[in-house]
């Protein structure tokens, strides 16, 4: 066996691992909180906004609740993200691991992969053959998955925006160790 053979196997043999980058969650976290200081300004939490001949108020005020409750929450789940440890994705040999479900999926398990982009939003979609065997971590996990499947036409998507790699990197990875 050469060495420049074996460098490549063991190159190869190396696991992709995606953590998540601090930064980026506490730059989403800034502008969820941002958008619920919009809500409160809206709902009239600082005082009256000023009159509109199209409206008498009480349309922004439910616009600015709904800010506050969604944006509220996604500023929950945020810290959340900011404080949990351990890989976000690690695609190895075996399959791939992801935070968000309870086990790996092996490779044999994956049908298919494709990318589904939304506006600049991109995301790796697994194609599963049993996405019944597949348990999702949380109740919005499972309960998303559907929509999911329906939105994206997979059954798992990953989404590395928060994470310190990129999806060109875990794309390779996952055709290097599919192949």
């Amino acid at each position: 066996m050469s060495a420049a053979w074996q460098g490549s196997a063991a190159r190869d043999s190396v696991a992709f691992v995606a953590m998540r980058s601090r930064w980026r969650i506490a730059g989403l976290i800034a502008l969820a909180l941002a958008f619920v200081a919009l809500g409160l300004a809206l709902a009239g939490v600082f005082g009256p906004l000023p009159a509109s001949s199209s409206d008498d108020g009480a349309e922004r005020a439910v616009i600015g609740w709904v800010a506050i409750v969604f944006f509220g929450l996604c500023a929950v789940a945020g810290m959340e993200q900011l404080f949990r440890t351990g890989p976000f994705l690690r695609i190895d040999a075996q399959g791939i691991t992801m935070a968000a479900l309870d086990q790996r999926i092996a490779w044999s398990n994956i049908a298919d992969v494709t990318t589904w982009q939304y506006r600049r939003q991109k995301s790796i979609i697994l194609h599963l053959r049993d996405a019944d065997a597949v348990r999702r971590r949380g109740i919005m996990a499972r309960l998303l998955a559907s929509t999911n499947r329906a939105v994206t036409g997979g059954d798992i998507s990953i989404s590395l925006g928060t994470t310190n790699r990129t999806m060109a990197e875990a794309l390779d990875a996952i055709a290097r160790f599919r192949a």
